[in-house]
């Protein structure tokens, strides 16, 4: 059985009176027949109904906000996004977010309140929230796989620094929930990193040392020392290279932490049994 693509559903699902109908009348016989397309089909239908009724975001912040200029690398701001019915431009990867975040593997009590998007670097971003329980849970979609390995997706109003795992998502809890209104008014960013070492941690009260050159042609002297457990990082700027203002450790076991720097200096707990450690550098 050929099963056709996420996007030919979408657009089944959207403009139906676009398709030409021997294809679209092939499309709901599959749809009838096979269960899987039947969940996406499913799936679309429930991401783009959320946007239906959630409140457009003002056009006046909208504009405010993409004028904002971010002085640091690897920094993307986000803005709030809505699927246009009338125009497949910058629609491609909507079946994709969509199909991660469908019925079959959402949990009871979220619900979408937000989606974010740079349409430029082909992000998105969606928000679902569980208001009872305080629960926010985001899935973040590149294109690019250099713009998804390593995405640190930031909400300052929230407070919080999301480190993504694999798959483009992560669940958080949050002081207080909002409603797609007050959604409405906050915004978005990812920072993606500008480089990344991988090595062996120190044995308690030893140090290593590494160089690591970022955008070709910044480089860092990086030192990391133990000292029972606690690990302290030094990235020293050589040259005119921008100072680092955070790192993420992450150990060969999946275990992940932000760590601030200050006058290049951070330090982390490292896990017990730790066998290697990426670090990852964020102007």
């Amino acid at each position: 059985m050929t099963h056709p693509d996420e996007h030919s559903v979408e657009l089944y699902i959207l403009r139906p009176d676009a398709m030409a109908a021997g294809p679209r009348k092939e499309l709901q016989e599959h749809l009838s027949a096979c269960a899987g397309c039947r969940a996406v089909e499913h799936s679309l239908r429930e991401f783009h109904a959320e946007f239906t009724q959630a409140p457009q975001a003002d056009d006046a912040l909208v504009a405010r906000v993409t004028k904002r200029a971010f002085s640091s690398a690897g920094t993307i701001r986000l803005v709030h996004y809505h699927p246009r019915p009338h125009t497949t431009a910058g629609q491609s990867y909507i079946g994709v977010l969509a199909a991660m975040t469908g019925s079959a593997g959402a949990r009871p009590g979220f619900e979408t309140v937000a989606s974010y998007a740079s349409e430029a670097d082909h992000i998105l971003l969606r928000v679902r929230q569980d208001a009872g329980n305080k629960r926010v849970k985001v899935y973040y979609h590149a294109d690019d796989p250099g713009k998804r390995d390593g995405a640190i997706v930031s909400i300052p109003a929230l407070h919080a620094d999301i480190v993504l795992d694999d798959h483009g998502q992560m669940e958080i809890g949050i002081p207080e929930a909002k409603t797609s209104h007050e959604w409405a008014a906050l915004d978005a960013m990812v920072s993606l990193p500008v480089g990344a070492v991988e090595v062996p941690p120190p044995p308690p009260g030893e140090t290593v040392t590494t160089n690591v050159v970022v955008h070709s042609t910044a480089e860092y002297a990086v030192t990391l020392k133990n000292e029972n457990g606690v690990c302290t990082v030094l990235v020293q700027p050589i040259g005119d290279a921008v100072s680092v203002r955070r790192v993420v450790a992450k150990s060969g076991a999946g275990n992940t932490l932000i760590v601030d720097v200050s006058n290049d200096c951070g330090t982390f707990s490292a896990p017990p049994a730790t066998d290697r450690l990426v670090l990852r550098f964020y102007l």
